[in-house]
């Protein structure tokens, strides 16, 4: 495997399997700033929903805005609320030492995550959500599987609450962008308006 590039160093939680292959870049806009995309599959055309890591950086550097990672369904068992807190806080201060210094703790949530295989096969797996407030007003998240393999890691979203829904872009989510290219109806709330 292949540990995701950061500012000035690999992280030590977030990584791309070995026979993932870049099939994407695209910039954009993320709460008014200019993003990178990079997509990775294994198989070399696009996957509706497929199997991917998804990473968002903004363009002032590898300074790592989203990371989602969805090869595959841990067997292995959840970690402990704590266990969980504690891998979250971990891999923020890795990431940005800096940032981390400005998140408090709001709560830890079981979820479920889901991907699609190469066969059009949906594979659902259970997740823990460790949800974090900063100083800046944002939230920010990373979420847990089983195994503790970190499958997302979300900074700086902002929250529409006159709308009640998110306000940051989802480019890292595939019914977003169909919605954003006018392929599908908009996402209900809390999905942000595409």
């Amino acid at each position: 495997m292949a540990f995701v590039q950061l500012k000035d160093h690999k992280s030590r939680y977030l990584w791309i399997p070995d026979d993932y292959t870049l099939i994407s870049t695209e910039s954009h806009e993320r709460n008014g700033e200019p993003i990178t995309i990079e997509r990775y599959q294994e198989q070399p055309t696009f996957l509706l929903h497929g199997a991917q890591v998804t990473t968002i950086y903004a363009n002032d550097g590898r300074d790592l805005q989203s990371y989602h990672n969805y090869t595959q369904a841990p067997d292995q068992p959840l970690p402990g609320t704590q266990e969980a807190e504690k891998l979250a806080e971990d891999v923020w201060t890795d990431t940005d030492p800096d940032f981390a210094r400005g998140l408090s703790l709001l709560v830890v949530e079981n979820q479920q995550r889901s991907y699609v295989d190469a066969n059009g096969e949906e594979h659902q797996f259970p997740v823990l959500w460790v949800k974090f407030a900063h100083e800046n007003g944002s939230y920010n998240w990373v979420t847990v599987a089983g195994g503790n393999k970190i499958v997302e890691v979300e900074r700086n979203s902002e929250w529409d609450y006159f709308g009640g829904r998110r306000a940051t872009e989802e480019w890292d989510n595939d019914d977003w962008v169909q919605a954003r290219n006018g392929e599908r109806p908009q996402l209900a709330a809390p999905h942000a308006r595409a």
